[in-house]
């Protein structure tokens, strides 16, 4: 709903963006004093803020990805060898 419903002057800027760009844009958003509507305001605190934690997942996210990784080569290496097997089926 935050995507959908903010504000036109947002949703220009951003409109022909992918999902990864869309990420680092919102995570690097400033307010500005001159902006006095505060819907714009408060919008830009959410998507930053919103884009910061997906970005801080993405990399948590790697590091589980990286663990499995070293764990399933550990524990079932014969399993993750098997055609279209990968770590996480093998997990």
């Amino acid at each position: 709903m935050l995507v959908v419903g903010y504000p036109e002057i947002l949703r220009c800027r951003f409109r022909r963006l992918g999902t990864e760009a869309l990420v680092t844009r919102y995570s690097q958003l400033r307010q500005r004093q001159a902006q006095k509507c505060l819907e714009l305001q408060v919008t830009i605190q959410a998507l930053r803020s919103v884009a910061r934690r997906a970005e801080a997942l993405g990399i948590e996210a790697a590091e589980c990805e990286k663990e499995l990784v070293r764990l399933v080569g550990k524990l079932a290496p014969v399993l993750v060898d098997q055609p279209g097997i990968g770590p996480i089926c093998a997990a």
